[in-house]
């Protein structure tokens, strides 16, 4: 699956999220909810997902992590759908699409059902590795430390020789 194509899924289980937590008290489609906005995240330069902003709620989907985090107004986390409760949204949905019938089960009881663990690997897209500034600033030091140590620069190493 393509980053594009989890990235559809992923909008689409927020909203589907937000319809069913709205309860079943406005099906009138101008009480629907919406995204609103929606922002790229970046760090370090590197792409890390998405920010969706709706009216009651934002969420933020991780790439790397392959989780979406379902926040309130307010800031505070209301659920965090990880990468099997995601799938699991998939399959219902496709299923549901076919015309087959559907277990009335929400994604954590089907992630909950399967205890039996997969011997197959799952194949996951390639991402690009985040760096923690904190990190690289001591990876900065340890190699000044190491240039200071090995003689300074090269001008200083000329003068000694002519000495």
């Amino acid at each position: 699956m393509t980053n594009s194509q989890r990235l559809t899924q992923v909008r689409k289980l927020f909203l589907n999220w937000m319809v069913d937590s709205q309860g079943s008290e406005s099906k009138e489609a101008s009480d629907q909810p919406e995204i609103r906005r929606e922002s790229v995240l970046i760090r370090d330069e590197f792409y890390c997902g998405r920010r969706f902003h709706a009216d009651l709620y934002d969420a933020i989907w991780f790439i790397e992590e392959d989780v979406l985090k379902i926040y309130r107004s307010d800031g505070s986390l209301v659920k965090a759908l990880r990468r099997a409760e995601i799938d699991a949204f998939e399959e219902q949905r496709v299923v549901a699409v076919t015309g087959e019938t559907v277990a009335e089960s929400s994604p954590c009881e089907a992630e909950q059902s399967d205890p039996e663990p997969h011997d197959e690997p799952q194949s996951t897209p390639s991402i690009l590795k985040f760096h923690d500034p904190l990190t690289l600033g001591d990876a900065n030091q340890s190699q000044d430390a190491e240039d200071h140590a090995g003689g300074g620069n090269q001008d200083d190493g000329e003068n000694r020789r002519a000495a």
